[in-house]
């Protein structure tokens, strides 16, 4: 039972895992792991029948783990990043936000000139089409997920 060895039940999932990619009667294209650290990948590595074809982990590994997306690129094993949007932009005081103060802020700035814009062309359109000045309030605005996004 996993709760017995708990360090190595993961090995027994991969087993399975390969069993099922292997059978022809499953639809299996692709199997991966997700939260393996460099250490846990070379030890799947060593012992897999067939190796991931996806490790999925948090964006940090591509900032600050340099040693396994390496590892991973040396394997051609794709590497699939989660938490992105709040990992990198949405935590205060975070070693992004530390590292780079000012990436949030010019988002943030571009966002408000984005939704500025937008405003005012709502506004022209909607005065061209009442034929003259009108005071309505046309509110509109970007966020600086929503500019990451579309970029």
């Amino acid at each position: 039972p996993p709760h017995l060895h708990p360090h190595s039940a993961w090995k027994e999932s991969w087993k399975a895992l390969e069993d099922l990619y292997d059978d022809q009667d499953t639809p299996i294209h692709a199997i991966g792991v997700s939260n393996f650290n460099l250490h846990e990948m070379q030890e799947l590595l060593a012992f897999a029948r067939i190796q991931p074809h996806i490790v999925q982990n948090n964006v940090w590994d591509v900032l600050f783990n340099p040693q396994l997306i390496d590892h991973l690129r040396k394997y051609s094993i794709h590497f699939q990043a989660f938490n992105v949007m709040n990992g990198i932009f949405g935590q205060h005081g975070n070693r992004l936000r530390d590292k780079f103060p000012n990436a949030m802020a010019v988002l943030e700035n571009i966002a408000r000139d984005l939704s500025s814009e937008q405003r005012r062309n709502n506004k022209e359109n909607k005065e061209e089409k009442k034929g003259g000045d009108n005071n309505e309030e046309y509110s509109f605005s970007y966020t600086a997920a929503q500019v990451v996004l579309k970029w």
